[in-house]
């Protein structure tokens, strides 16, 4: 009887160890994130040249309305939005005007939780309106956070010798829900055209 004791405490012992590992693992990983989502712009799909085949590829369509120009070749490519590039002058701008309702969607290729994301422009100028909203098919989206102005709280940084400002897209961060599609509409305002955009960046789930 008191070796069946002894055996008993010890199994006892090992279901608290594993329980406790558990435990720590899920903290751990839920630093970065909500519901235990840990998210980094170093992850795959967050920053560096995500133009390629692979993971962390990003692929982008936009209204046909329109929503950015690129400089470049006179008319779209998506691939100046995401390709690691934050001081290229020329790079893209957004289409000026009040062109509500038209809009940009990045495809992650797979469902990722995103809560925050940055986008790096010339000039400390404020651009019109807009709101986030994710999707898991692409057509049926779902509003994330309020709308806000993007430029209306840039901050400036110094990469290789170029002033660049950059304006984080903080209404993102209540956002735990993973989505393939994320899509930036403009709402209200007029964008301008004087100041090129240079690259966006996604704090992103792995």
């Amino acid at each position: 009887m008191a070796d069946v004791k002894a055996i008993l405490v010890i199994a006892a012992g090992d279901i608290k160890a594993v329980f406790g590992t558990v435990k720590t693992d899920i903290k751990k990983v839920g630093s970065g994130g909500g519901l235990g989502i840990a998210t980094s712009y170093d992850n795959d799909g967050g920053s560096g040249d995500r133009t390629g085949a692979g993971d962390g590829q990003i692929t982008a369509t936009q209204s046909s309305s329109g929503f950015i120009y690129d400089q470049a070749t006179g008319g779209v490519f998506f691939g100046g939005l995401f390709n690691g590039t934050k001081t290229t002058t020329n790079e893209f701008y957004l289409k000026s005007g009040n062109r509500n309702d038209k809009w940009l969607r990045f495809d992650f290729g797979g469902n990722k939780v995103i809560n925050e994301a940055k986008y790096y422009q010339q000039n400390d100028q404020a651009q019109a309106t807009f709101q986030w909203a994710g999707s898991t098919d692409g057509s049926d989206f779902t509003d994330i956070g309020g709308t806000f102005q993007i430029g209306s709280s840039n901050v400036s940084q110094v990469i290789d010798d170029v002033t660049v400002y950059v304006y984080t897209f903080a209404t993102l961060s209540a956002n735990t829900t993973a989505y393939r599609y994320y899509r930036l509409t403009q709402v209200s305002g007029a964008s301008v055209t004087s100041s090129h955009g240079f690259e966006f960046e996604f704090k992103i789930s792995g």
